[in-house]
């Protein structure tokens, strides 16, 4: 084959690998000026790729239901805006916008992942091998940074947070070269979901030593996403396809706690700092299960009384820095208004409906995520690799 065929035919794959050297460099500008769209290059290479896919399939007969929608969408969240007891705003609109595409995503991403994967046979191996080697590689220097401390690539210091303590004072956490810690919980989410069923698909060393760097990288996040989605996962799949390593790993983990439960606490404390002091000054259990997330919702309620009319309840009417709650069954709303449950029936045909029941109950613990930690629905990092995930499934039997 030669080159220009080869990459005609995998053109795609090298813009997704392209899209892990702008995140890479999103986190370099995060930690040089702070967190902001304006050095967010990742926005406007989406932007090209969002772009880029539409005029690319618009001639394809069997995604037209996907532009439909799309643009239904689009008309949702400009009445919405335009519904807003609020004097019009550019910034708000361009924000919204931002927000609107990366929630829209999953049906952008899915056009070529699903049309390449039905037209060449060997696509959807091209595109395992490409989460192989994210994996290893964000796992790597996840690792190295928390040996080493590399403020780099520190999950809180760079997007601005704790930036007036000494490093060795910021919450523990290291996020690799994913730009923001929330995306970085939710590509764990399906790195852990990816390794455990190509290990017990497969069952070779390959595959058991990368699922022991994500557990290694996925604990070292920081993240109590990606270490609930741990538990739930590893619980799943090593009851129900090996019982005796699953109680092991119960005993084994009950022991080191024993035996090293006062540095276990130690870290604790610090890795989980805010979830810590939420513990002993919630004023309720709601607050504290929602780490705070609860008095959010109060102030966006607050907004919706000031500022929503009556469209806005059909429509939803968002702007983003005063009503993003991070639970994205809330924020779908508040963007989308009953819109949103047109997208989360597209959630429930790509990922439940005709997989097989690992898929399934990982699509269960996506919304568990969403509902309750958010940022899943709201990352184009997360639309991809979960897309990714679904694609790659050697058993799927649609």
């Amino acid at each position: 084959m030669v080159p220009f065929e080869q990459f005609k035919k995998f053109y795609f794959l090298y813009f997704l690998y392209l899209g892990i050297i702008f995140d890479g460099i999103n986190t370099v500008l995060a930690y040089k000026f702070g967190a902001g769209s304006f050095f967010s290059v990742s926005i406007f290479y989406r932007i090209f790729l969002i772009l880029f896919i539409i005029i690319k399939f618009i001639n394809k007969i069997e995604y037209v239901s996907v532009y439909k929608k799309l643009l239904l969408f689009i008309l949702i969240v400009l009445i919405g805006q335009l519904s807003l007891n609020l004097q019009y705003s550019h910034d708000r609109l361009f924000e919204v916008l931002n927000m609107s595409s990366k929630l829209l995503y999953i049906y952008i991403i899915f056009i070529p992942i699903n049309y390449y994967c039905t037209k060449y046979s060997d696509y959807a191996q091209k595109l395992k091998t490409f989460l192989y080697v994210f994996i290893i590689l964000n796992s790597l220097i996840i690792m190295i940074s928390a040996v080493f401390k590399i403020e780099l690539f520190s999950s809180y210091r760079p997007q601005g947070y704790y930036q007036d303590l000494p490093y060795d004072q910021v919450r523990f956490g290291y996020k690799g070269i994913i730009p923001a810690i929330n995306e970085t919980m939710a590509f764990y989410f399906v790195a852990q979901a990816f390794i455990y069923r190509e290990y017990f698909d497969k069952k070779n060393y390959t595959n058991l030593f990368i699922l022991f760097l994500v557990v290694i990288s996925g604990l070292l996040t920081g993240a109590k996403g990606a270490v609930i989605s741990l538990i739930f996962i590893s619980a799943y799949y090593l009851l129900k396809y090996n019982k005796k390593i699953f109680f092991l790993t119960v005993f084994g983990i009950v022991g080191i706690f024993i035996i090293y439960l006062d540095k276990i606490l130690e870290f604790i404390n610090q890795a989980f700092a805010t979830l810590v002091y939420l513990f002993y000054h919630s004023s309720n259990s709601i607050e504290f299960l929602t780490t705070g997330r609860i008095n959010k919702l109060f102030a966006s309620i607050d907004f919706i009384k000031r500022y929503w009319s009556l469209p806005n309840y059909l429509f939803g009417g968002s702007e983003h820095f005063k009503m993003s709650i991070e639970m994205d069954f809330f924020d779908g709303y508040f963007l989308l208004g009953l819109g949103f449950f047109i997208l989360l029936k597209a959630y429930y045909d790509i990922g439940f409906k005709f997989r097989r029941a690992d898929e399934k109950f990982i699509f269960i613990v996506f919304l568990i995520l969403s509902f309750w930690g958010g940022h899943m629905m709201t990352s184009a990092i997360f639309s991809t690799y979960y897309i990714i995930y679904l694609a790659t499934d050697d058993k799927i039997h649609d």
